[in-house]
């Protein structure tokens, strides 16, 4: 196992982590357009909306948890040889798995207190940024072993 490996599969979990902080940021801004959809309009009370502190402290629990699926489901093997289509339905499968986790828990404590709209603009974006960092890692991967850096080295 090369060092460059090692270095780009430990780089995916705080990847991982920001992008899905960036996820809820970014649902939590969305949220404050009520018309964005054209032709929908949301019904929107900004009193009705956690503050942002509140938010951001469960997005750091959620996509700690999120951290801990991919961990379990096996996201963080050194191994580079997966094909990224593979990778991104693994991503997507699991940020659903996510959600549901997230819904579910909501759930049994009887409490919503977050806009379910941003909890959905949360689910997709955290699986586009999630999907952008981890493709950006593999471009940037790709061309440094173009450059030579991280090749292995075989005697025929």
């Amino acid at each position: 196992m090369k060092k460059l490996e090692i270095l780009f599969g430990i780089l995916k979990i705080p990847v991982d982590f920001f992008a899905a902080l960036l996820g809820f940021i970014v649902a939590y801004k969305l949220r404050l357009y009520p018309d964005l959809i054209p032709g929908f309009s949301f019904p929107f009370n900004p009193e009705e909306l956690v503050s942002f502190d509140a938010y951001m402290q469960f997005g750091a629990i959620a996509a700690l948890a999120l951290l801990a699926i991919f961990i379990v489901s096996g996201m963080y093997t050194l191994r580079t040889t997966v094909r990224l289509n593979k990778e991104l339905g693994k991503v997507f499968v699991l940020t659903l798995a996510w959600l549901t986790i997230i819904i579910f828990y909501f759930f049994v404590v009887r409490e919503f207190p977050y806009s379910r709209l941003a909890l959905a603009y949360s689910w997709f974006l955290t699986f586009l940024f999630v999907s952008v960092g981890r493709l950006v890692l593999r471009i940037i991967q790709k061309d440094l072993l173009k450059k030579g850096h991280g090749q292995r080295r075989t005697l025929i």
